[in-house]
């Protein structure tokens, strides 16, 4: 008889992240956001267009074609990810303001115990 190990379901929490979409006409910006050192050109097509770069990543070098979108992760970690699957991980920070208020109200919290713990140390008898 086989033993089935028991499966949990996990759901990713990704961190922000910095990506920008490679469409044959950025190479340069690309390569020089990445660094040359870690990304160069695979297939070049007509004039400055390029049709795909390598991109070394610590699992080995990744082809990015036109259109794929170049992610770095809070390391300075980067991989290219096909366009479909990089929409559907991720989304513009911008459209989750709603996730910054709390952040927001903490900093603010935070600003005001520290004006209070000021006021107190100054009418403090030592």
């Amino acid at each position: 008889m086989t033993i089935v190990p028991l499966t949990l379901k996990f759901r990713t929490q990704s961190p922000e992240i910095e990506a920008v979409r490679f469409d044959g006409s950025n190479a340069e910006d690309v390569i020089e956001w990445v660094g040359s050192d870690l990304c160069e050109p695979c297939d070049a097509g007509s004039g400055d267009f390029i049709l795909s770069l390598l991109v070394t990543t610590p699992e080995g070098a990744r082809r990015a074609d036109t259109g794929d979108w170049i992610i770095k992760e809070g390391l300075g970690v980067f991989y290219p990810l096909k366009a479909d699957l990089f929409e559907t991980r991720f989304q513009p920070a911008e459209e989750r303001e709603s996730e910054r208020l709390p952040y927001e109200r903490q900093q603010q919290a935070l600003s005001d115990n520290l004006n209070s713990i000021r006021v107190e140390a100054r009418g403090a008898r030592y």
